[in-house]
């Protein structure tokens, strides 16, 4: 009778927890809140409950049943492992049933367009004319992705920054002139001090000789004659829309003919706006700009007299020799100065093209309204679609903006604010726009470059060279760093970048950079020469060294550097599109050779002093696709062409179950000999068991109350399917607890299951494994160990566990081939901690706690954030708790997780073994140095990384002695 008791009440508790289970599903797919999964997570504790009722009764039948409702309940469904798309549609279907309506609208459009083909080509025509048709769409969209410098979008985009920029840069050059007007006017300011004055002078000057006359400069080494402008505004300003139109075609024809005579040969063909294309409101936008640029200079020049009368009085006698001093001369200087600013500041929008066309705009609605005042502000809803039609429509070929303030007033700035001179180049059929910035900015007496050390920067690939003159020259660009260092940089536009010609890849790319070091070393006579390459310009810098060491014309290469760049671009399409297809598609859609994109080959080759800066969380190049891991696996692995690798076979299938491998360890797979030498599968068993650790070490910590006793059984836990979530290897709740942690710290005994066990292992550098007492489980701190080990690569082995078998191959190859410590290994990298948004105030990433210290016991360091660990340490931390283990009777561990992290023991001995032998024999001529960097993608340095690679620049380039001439 109390069995049927027990069995009734168990069927009616599971009868509500399923029912509750499908109102959750429910209302996880129609809501976005966190309903859902607080009713999935409330009905996995009542089937778990069950489950326990049932053992204590002996129904072995129904307790085997409810294990399988706990395990279909606690599993990713397929929809959760998708695509991220396809995920949030299986999760909205409201969304994707619009989505699916919008898909068939745009294959009824796509069939409107090829049934005119079919009809006139036949339909096997049509099929061809549709298949040339998508492959020259995917080669645009594949030129994009690698190229997007060469279309106009990026050219605007250019552009338009500038102009933002310009605009900012009148503004607060009024500002700061206006300060100076006003403490010179009589009735403006009554009481300021000496001190203030000088202040405000200060900032006044600078602003008048960084900010106003390189934009004076520049601005008349393209301005056609100024009379033409005031013809024209006068002109335009009387006369109708005739004479306006007539004016206007005299202006262009007369910069025609003006434009290349007022470019000298100082600067080179720096170019001039095509006055032809622009309007009338565009012209006289300039001349308004430059004259009252003009205007504010010669006014400021007027008070200069007064203002260092003050300056040289004292401080005390300051005020009455201001009102002494301040007589009618001065006020009309001042007023003159103050008229000019206020000119100067409303002048600043006059750079902006769509500040005009929005004011035409409002223009156009204030008389669309004011004629039909019942009309709506906005249009129908069939005019709002067909302009959106002809916006996507015109995206691609984006009409020019109506605006002189384009790349050519940039390029003309480059040269007057670096000295530089522009120069052509001829590779083939096509001439390249190059410039030159000379040493300390400084213009030689002789145009173009000089016969001195120089540096060939290839530029990131949506990056115009006239980009550079937006950055001050104080700045941390590479531009204005080597011209400080006293060198001579030289820069240049890939082909459709610019003013040079052509489509880009990567072959004619290379072939354009050889010609531009042919020119600099046979023509120019430059004596040494660094290729530094970043981003897309890596491969192109890497072409180049691979081209003078393999052919050994009388020119070479001095020194390589590849800043943040990929092995090549088919595996960087694998990792950036996220489709494996899609290395096999890109040579299909691009016809563009293999060899052509692989920077591997070609950097390996080279044989000059090389160096590679590399950042282990570039969200633009992932460390698996970088030229760092394509090296190191090169190096250990062999393989000269990687690509996206995941666990395969039984692998995949246990990591898929949660399992641990079979068998854990492979006695095989382990160093045997000497002559032992890394192999894909010791690799891949290693991830595969060292993501079982992970695997059940979060098992652990998603039970929110762990027994205090012994486990359950460990057959029935070890079969129940335990996800691996990709990302941090900790869950987000743990993460919300350190931060909160950080801001009211408890001490470490404090009463959380969770942090307690964190806190008793954290302090990792002094980790005492004898006093672990029997309640703590091996996974637990296993993978606090393991997820912490330092590869030296900037990247903590957790990460690179929670990616794919791609990362790990990256982590343990670059280990091994530059161990921390190594003489060509720069910097050693700090791993990339657990939270992302944790960095200090020079960009590098923190473990520490921004309140920890080493002097407070209360607060112990690395609490929170645990250090990293050498791999070395962590292995010898590892053996210590196996062998703790087996001392534990009453906590038993599965023989599979012990076997699994045996063999993990054994691989991080063996590959520090590995990486000290080869530290040893010093072979590393086919590497380079490395340099890890902690910054991201395309940004500047630390001071940190900055100062190691000047002084790694100085021991292979500055000190070396030039390459001799060889035949």
């Amino acid at each position: 009778m109390a069995e049927a008791s027990v069995v009734k009440a168990c069927d009616l508790e599971v009868a509500a927890a399923i029912s509750a289970a499908g109102e959750a599903v429910t209302a996880t797919s129609s809501t976005t809140t966190s309903i859902g999964p607080e009713h999935h997570a409330w009905c996995c504790g009542k089937l778990r409950d069950c489950d326990q009722s049932l053992v204590v009764s002996g129904l072995g039948c129904k307790q085997t049943t409810m294990s399988l409702l706990v395990w279909l309940l606690e599993r990713e469904s397929v929809a959760d492992r998708a695509w991220g798309p396809v995920r949030a549609l299986a999760h909205n279907p409201q969304v994707a049933a619009v989505g699916l309506t919008a898909l068939y609208m745009v294959f009824c459009l796509l069939w409107l367009v090829w049934r005119p083909f079919a009809l006139v080509l036949g339909e096997g025509g049509a099929w061809l004319a549709c298949a040339y048709g998508l492959r020259r769409a995917s080669a645009c969209v594949a030129r994009f992705a690698t190229f997007p410098g060469s279309f106009r979008n990026v050219r605007l985009d250019v552009e338009r920054e500038y102009g933002r920029r310009l605009s900012q840069r009148l503004e607060v050059a009024a500002r700061a002139l206006e300060c100076w007007w006003i403490d010179l006017h009589p009735r403006a300011r009554m009481e300021i001090d000496r001190e203030t004055f000088a202040r405000h002078v200060e900032e006044a000057r600078v602003a008048r000789s960084q900010l106003l006359e390189p934009l004076r400069d520049a601005m008349a080494m393209l301005a056609p004659p100024a009379s033409l402008f005031s013809s024209s505004s006068s002109s335009s300003s009387s006369s109708g829309a005739a004479d306006e139109k007539k004016n206007k075609k005299g202006a262009a024809e007369a910069t025609a003919v003006d434009a290349d005579v007022v470019v000298s040969l100082e600067e080179g063909d720096a170019g001039s706006p095509d006055w032809r294309e622009l309007s009338a409101e565009a012209i006289d936008a300039f001349a308004a700009v430059k004259a009252a640029i003009d205007n504010v200079i010669v006014a400021s020049s007027g008070v200069e007299s007064v203002t260092a009368l003050l300056l040289s009085c004292p401080a005390a006698h300051f005020a009455r020799t201001r009102c002494e001093a301040l007589d009618a001369n001065v006020a009309r200087a001042a007023y003159d100065l103050a008229t000019a600013c206020r000119e100067l500041a409303r002048c600043s929008a006059l750079v902006l093209p769509q500040h005009r066309a929005a004011a035409a705009a409002a223009q156009a609605a204030a008389a669309a309204s004011s004629s039909s005042p019942e009309a709506s502000p906005r249009g129908s809803p069939l005019a709002d679609a067909a302009a959106a039609i002809v916006g996507v429509a015109r995206a691609p070929c984006p009409k020019p903006l109506d605006s002189a303030f384009g790349l050519a007033l940039l390029r003309a700035e480059l040269a007057r604010s670096y000295g530089a001179t522009q120069f052509w180049v001829t590779s083939g059929r096509t001439r390249v726009d190059c410039c030159v910035i000379p040493p300390h900015f400084s213009r030689a007496a002789t145009p173009g470059a000089q016969p001195v050390p120089t540096v060939l920067l290839c530029a990131p690939n949506a990056v115009l060279y006239e980009s550079f003159g937006m950055a001050p020259r104080d700045g941390a660009g590479w531009v204005a760093t080597y011209a400080r260092l006293g060198l001579q940089v030289v820069v240049w536009n890939l082909r459709g970048y610019g003013r040079t010609p052509g489509l880009p890849s990567p072959a004619e790319n290379g072939a354009d950079g050889v010609a531009v070091v042919r020119y600099l070393r046979q023509k120019r006579g430059v004596p040494k020469l660094l290729v530094h390459g970043e981003s897309i310009g890596g491969m192109v810098a890497t072409h180049v060294a691979h081209h003078f060491t393999r052919r050994r014309p009388q020119t070479a290469i001095d020194a390589l550097v590849a800043d943040r760049t990929f092995s090549n671009l088919h595996v960087e399409a694998q990792y950036l599109t996220g489709v494996r297809a899609a290395a096999t598609a890109l040579p299909l859609a691009t016809c563009w050779r293999a060899e052509d994109a692989n920077s591997l080959g070609k950097f390996v080759q080279s044989s000059c002093p090389k160096l590679i800066a590399s950042d282990a969380c570039d969200h633009m190049i992932p460390d698996q696709a970088s030229l760092k891991a394509g090296v190191a696996i090169f190096s250990e692995l062999g393989d000269a062409a990687p690509r996206r690798r995941d666990l395969s076979g039984d692998l995949a299938v246990s990591d898929a179950l949660g399992v641990a491998p079979t068998p854990a360890f492979r006695a095989d797979l382990l160093p045997s000999s000497d002559a032992w030498r890394l192999t894909d599968a010791a690799i891949a068993h290693f991830a595969a068991c060292a993501r079982h650790v992970a695997a059940r070490a979060r098992a652990y910590r998603r039970d929110d109350d762990p027994p205090a006793g012994p486990k359950s059984d460990p057959d029935v836990s070890s079969d129940v399917r335990l996800p691996f979530f990709p990302g941090t290897p900790r869950t987000p709740r743990r993460r919300q607890r350190r931060r909160a942690a950080q801001q009211h710290r408890r001490p470490p005994d404090s009463d959380d299951s969770d942090d307690d066990r964190a806190s008793a292992i954290a302090p990792a550098r002094s980790l005492s494994i004898d006093s672990i007492d029997s309640s703590w489980c091996l996974e637990t701190l296993a993978w606090q160990i393991l997820e912490n080990v330092d590869g030296g690569c900037g990247q903590a082995l957790g990460r690179a566990l929670a990616a794919d078998l791609g990362a790990v191959r990256a982590w343990v190859c670059s280990y091994v081939t530059w161990p921390n410590g190594a003489p060509n290994k720069l910097v050693d990298g700090v791993p990339d901690s657990l939270d992302n948004n944790n960095t200090d105030d020079d960009g590098d990433r923190s473990w520490e706690s921004a309140d920890a210290s080493d002097d407070d016991p209360e607060n112990p360091p690395f609490v929170d954030r645990p250090p990293p660990l050498s791999v070395h340490d962590a292995s010898v931390a590892l053996d210590k708790l196996l062998a703790h283990d087996d001392q534990r009777k009453n906590l038993p561990t599965p023989q599979p997780l012990v076997e699994s992290l045996t063999f993990v023991v054994h691989f991080l001995r063996a590959i520090a073994a590995r990486a000290h032998a080869r530290e040893e024999k010093n072979n590393r001529l086919d590497v380079g140095s490395l340099l890890v960097l902690t910054c991201g993608h395309n940004a500047p340095y630390s001071p940190r990384e900055r100062d190691a690679y000047l002084g790694w620049l100085q021991v292979n380039f500055l000190d070396r002695a030039a390459t001799p001439p060889t035949s």
